[in-house]
């Protein structure tokens, strides 16, 4: 038997809790990575144009974020106080999508005049690739940071007109 549940009976469902919601975190974030991935397939066959790389980052970007943010109860769109903050979100993504098309714009203008070893292809990408791609998930997790702030702080606007 495990000590902690002899000591606190409640402890076994703390740590219940708690692994439920990593796993359910790891679900989350695996099902944004396949609606992302989907996004980008939805736009393979414009891949001989010019804007392609611009439309597969904005639209990946945009469902990844969007995925997190709203990957759990917590910020769940039925809520009808989240649903009043919607307006707030979208204007909030729209300097992150700014930021988004120009991450990207210089990867693609700068990565010829970058020294070889960093952009050359390796089996799992080039040091560049990996460098914009963990800006583009740090800026995403910033965003969703900041979205999540916004629900919080519409729901206990919700919480304290109800008292």
């Amino acid at each position: 038997m495990d000590p902690d549940l002899v000591r606190n009976p409640d402890a076994g469902s703390k740590k219940a809790l708690a692994k439920d919601i990593k796993a359910g975190d790891a679900n989350a974030i695996q099902l944004a990575m396949l609606q992302t991935f989907l996004a980008v397939i939805v736009l393979f066959p414009f891949i001989d144009r010019s804007w392609f790389p611009y439309a597969v980052a904005l639209s990946g970007y945009t469902v990844l974020v969007f995925s997190l943010v709203f990957r759990d109860a917590e910020c769940s769109l039925r809520k009808p106080e989240v649903r009043r903050k919607l307006p707030g979100i979208l204007l909030l993504h729209i300097p992150f999508l700014a930021s988004v098309y120009v991450i990207v714009m210089f990867s693609i203008r700068f990565a010829p005049q970058l020294p070889r070893f960093m952009t050359q292809s390796g089996r799992k990408g080039s040091l560049f690739d990996w460098a914009v791609t963990l800006a583009l998930v740090l800026l995403a997790w910033a965003q969703e940071y900041r979205m999540r702030g916004i629900i919080r702080s519409g729901m206990s606007e919700h919480d304290g007109s109800k008292a």
